[in-house]
This record gives C-alpha cells, structure tokens and sequence, in this order.
C-alpha cells in the first residue's frame, strides 16, 4: 500500500521481502504499519486514510538542498517523490477533460475494442468499442493476446505475470500515441466543440 501511494515500498523491492530482496528503510515503520493493519482487521481503506492523512505523504516535492545532501537518494523521505501517473489514469483522464468519462460503477466489463492490426493475433471475433463506453479503464476487458495499444505504450503491465511494482518508461511511442490514436483524435472533436 505504502509503495502504490508514494511510488517506493517501505522495502523498495516490493516482490521480495525475503533474504534476497532489499532491506527494508524504516523497519519500524513497517512494523507498526504492519501491527495497524492486522489490529484493523485488515482495513485497507482505513490504512490508506492513514498514510495519505500522515506529514510524509502530504510533504512538497520541493528540493531542500541541506536534506539532499544528506539524502541524496531520497531514502529517508525527505520529500515527496514526483511520479507519473498510471496509464488507467492517463486515459481515464483523457475522457474526464472531454467531459465524456462515464462514471458508472460495476456492472459488466466492456469488451476490448480489437483493431486490424490484433485480428490476426488468434484475437476474437467481435470488438468492442473504441472508447470502451467511456467506462474507467478498471472496467475494460483484459485479453492477454489482445492488449491495448495505447495502455501498453504507457507501461500497463502484461497480465501473464503478476506485477508488485509497475515499470515506468519513457519513450518516443508515448507522445505518438498520444497524437495518433483513434480515441484520442475523437476525444479532440468534443475538446474543440467544449472549447
């Protein structure tokens, strides 16, 4: 929870907690977050209300050259880490600024729109829709062999493995996508028309 919510793990190797992986950098911490967590009986939400209302989550990300002195690395939370936000929260967010995110919650998964270029990847025979209903990304289907173009660009994990902390790139294909895709060059129609 704490890696998800400030982009670094308590133990930066959030995949391995065991002899292998790195040592923890507050290990107090860890511990009473752990003991938190179980007195809660697990309470997530709870937990999560715990370290975004805490002084380290809520610091600047401002530098302060005395502490990057001595913090270099950034290890003892001296500030707060700037991240990029998740490829979901990009196109979610695409639609929000359109103004044409529907936020629904639960129901069905919307079928992954399947372009001609997946067809002859043993893809399905239908396609959903390009813009997935304009539901959150959450709601969109997943199909290992028919991946989305634009969530992979920005570094949507595969679902062949499971993944405790994300890959962040940056690459040419990011700002491509981001002018070439067929949703994007819709949701630029109801940006102008909002404009």
């Amino acid at each position: 929870i704490w890696g998800h919510l400030t982009g670094r793990g308590i133990v930066p190797s959030v995949d391995n907690f065991g002899v292998l992986g790195d040592p923890p950098t507050h290990p107090e911490l860890l511990d009473y977050l752990a003991d938190e967590l179980v007195a809660s009986e697990w309470d997530t939400k709870g937990m999560i209300r715990r370290i975004v209302l805490s002084s380290t989550y809520c610091q600047s990300s401002a530098a302060n050259p005395a502490a990057a002195g001595v913090d270099p690395a950034n290890n003892l939370l001296h500030k707060a880490r700037v991240r990029r936000i998740a490829a979901e929260s990009i196109r979610d967010s695409l639609l929000a600024i359109s103004e044409e995110l529907n936020t629904r919650q639960f129901g069905r998964s919307v079928p992954i729109h399947i372009t001609d270029f997946m067809r002859n990847n043993r893809s399905p025979d239908w396609s959903g829709p390009m813009d997935g209903r304009r539901r959150r990304s959450i709601y969109v289907e997943v199909r290992r062999n028919a991946l989305s173009h634009f969530l992979t660009a920005f570094d949507r994990p595969t679902p062949a493995v499971t993944v405790g902390k994300r890959n962040q790139s940056n690459s040419a294909s990011q700002p491509l996508v981001l002018l070439n895709d067929p949703l994007v060059h819709q949701l630029c129609g109801h940006w102008a028309e909002l404009l």
